[in-house]
């Protein structure tokens, strides 16, 4: 039987492995840090999106997501505004400049990706894995919903 510590440390190293080689092509090719490529992503595909979406969508704190969306802000990356529909938060909108990097830079993550992940696996083999990832965390999310009432 797999001793499920090692599992668990071939997930966390592949993770941080996998995140610091594309934080490096990103940072070498575009000047974009992975941790600003995500939440600038997050931002762009999707409509009306306020910092509880980053949190939620990274895994962060409330207050973590803050932060990293003032620096997005204060880089030039993203655009906040008042909430159309909760005057009490706002929204968050990539600029133009977000917009390009995020182009220029999913090429360079895309191609990352096939060479690192996919290219290893065969097309079962990544769907397997994929299915089996988002059930440990769906496993894990409906497991600290339970711990946390």
């Amino acid at each position: 039987m797999t001793d499920p510590h090692a599992v668990l440390n071939n997930l966390v190293r592949l993770e941080t492995e996998l995140w610091n080689e594309l934080d490096a092509r990103l940072r070498t090719t575009h000047g974009l840090p992975m941790a600003m490529y995500e939440p600038i992503r997050l931002i762009a595909g999707a409509s009306l999106v306020r910092v509880h979406d980053i949190a939620e969508g990274l895994g962060l704190t409330a207050g973590g997501a803050s932060k990293l969306v003032d620096r997005l802000v204060e880089a030039g990356y993203v655009e906040r505004s008042t909430n159309p529909h909760d005057r009490r938060s706002s929204v968050l909108e990539p600029t133009d400049l977000a917009r390009e990097g995020l182009r220029v830079a999913r090429r360079t993550v895309s191609e990352a990706l096939e060479s690192l992940v996919t290219k290893p696996l065969t097309s079962a083999e990544l769907e397997t894995l994929s299915l089996l990832l988002d059930r440990l965390r769906t496993h894990l999310r409906n497991t600290q919903s339970l711990v946390n009432r």
